[in-house]
């Protein structure tokens, strides 16, 4: 008896967001309410959980615009994380967002004082990806830059700049603190550009 509900429950809950993104991976579990804009550009891997109150946005200005957010497997996006996407942007598989974090590749100009930042055109920054198995903290933000593989994002953290593989990441500014030493098999001290001390 709770096969037969459990299943068509799920596949109902599914069913709005798949109708509205390019994809919805196999066995996707999603926590309404989740807000999508253009979901047209949005694809969403196997296995990945999506929480309450996300926000998922592919960002088109202008018609020919083409944005891509491509979001892998095994992929956890917990709850009020916001993520925007006006160019490229890759979320690797294993990937953890925790909440109120917030990843973009767009940031709102201020120049043109004619006009409130609101208004003004939005100033794309770099192509952000975040490797496999990269772990987001609370309410950290990662803004037009990149993030290796295993790397791992303290609460709190304003991230823009690339980081590599295998990095421990803390702070505003961000701050390399500890990054993996494969001689030594273990996580080691760095300087803030990532060199061990």
């Amino acid at each position: 008896m709770i096969k037969l509900i459990k299943y068509p429950i799920k596949w109902f809950l599914a069913l709005p967001l798949s109708m509205h993104v390019k994809r919805l991976g196999k066995n996707a579990k999603l926590t309404y309410p989740i807000r999508v804009e253009r979901g047209s550009f949005i694809s969403i891997g196997d296995n990945s959980e999506i929480y309450s109150n996300a926000f998922l946005q592919a960002v088109q200005e202008v018609p020919t615009d083409r944005p891509s957010l491509q979001i892998g497997n095994n992929v956890r996006i917990w709850s009020n994380v916001q993520i925007s996407a006006a160019q490229e942007m890759i979320i690797g598989n294993n990937v953890v967002l925790s909440a109120n974090s917030f990843v973009t590749d767009t940031t709102h100009p201020y120049e043109d004082i004619t006009h409130a930042p609101r208004y003004n055109h939005l100033k794309k920054l770099g192509k952000v990806v975040i490797g496999d198995d990269t772990w987001i903290g609370r309410n950290a933000i990662v803004s037009g830059c990149s993030l290796g593989k295993h790397c791992v994002v303290g609460a709190n953290t304003f991230v823009t700049k690339d980081i590599p593989d295998y990095c421990v990441v803390v702070g505003n500014p961000c701050r390399i603190v500890k990054r993996y030493n494969f001689s030594s098999q273990q996580w080691e001290k760095t300087d803030k550009d990532g060199n061990f001390v």
